[in-house]
């Protein structure tokens, strides 16, 4: 089973002695397989099977704790997706989503292998950004996402990609897709909770693009 593949490469990190960026790394091939097995659910449209995915818990030897998928190995919620680290490959320097661009760039790439013919990489790829991070407010109530104040919520290159973030949450937001998410259980199923969600998503992508 994939999560118990990811569960593997997780495992293998902990916090001893070190460089904090490198050690980090040792859970990458993690991320690569989150990200990949994530498009892959985004592009058939397994919206259960990808909720399911981004729920899982799953441990670390470094702590007691269990953490859902997304909130562990997805963009910078993932201890080595601190943007300064990753702006250090070339010609990154100035990116304002440097770890985000960088997964967008090696499966556009690879992606063709598993993906097959994509009419529009860019919107598959902020349409699975977009998700997982909506997957990731869960964690907070409805009065938590209500309030104007900032919280922490991973957002990758869609922040500042206006324009295709706009269709992507007009297609979220599509009576369609919408009750399909719900009843996927995004949101916590409930319409209300997803609204406010992509509000928090829209306030923290206006300050990203201050």
């Amino acid at each position: 089973m994939l999560i118990d593949v990811i569960r593997s490469f997780h495992s293998f990190f902990s916090l001893e002695s070190g460089t904090v960026a490198w050690l980090h790394l040792r859970s990458y091939p993690a991320v690569l397989l989150v990200t990949a097995y994530g498009l892959g659910l985004v592009r058939s449209g397994s919206w259960d099977a990808l909720h399911r995915f981004l729920s899982h818990t799953i441990e670390r030897r470094d702590r007691e704790e269990y953490r859902r998928v997304v909130e562990d190995l997805f963009s910078s919620a993932w201890g080595g997706g601190r943007n300064e680290w990753w702006r250090l490959l070339e010609g990154s320097n100035r990116k304002r989503t440097a770890l985000s661009d960088h997964l967008h760039d090696i499966y556009h790439e690879w992606g063709q292998s598993f993906l097959g013919l994509v009419p529009d990489f860019d919107i598959l790829f902020e349409t699975w950004e977009i998700i997982a991070s909506l997957t990731y407010c869960e964690r907070y109530s409805l009065e938590e996402l209500d309030d104007t104040r900032p919280i922490p919520i991973p957002i990758g290159r869609s922040g500042w990609h206006r324009q295709v973030r706009k269709m992507v949450f007009k297609r979220i937001k599509s009576d369609a897709l919408c009750q399909t998410l719900l009843d996927a259980g995004f949101g916590k199923g409930d319409r209300e909770f997803l609204d406010h969600a992509l509000n928090c998503y829209e306030r923290a992508a206006w300050r990203m693009a201050i």
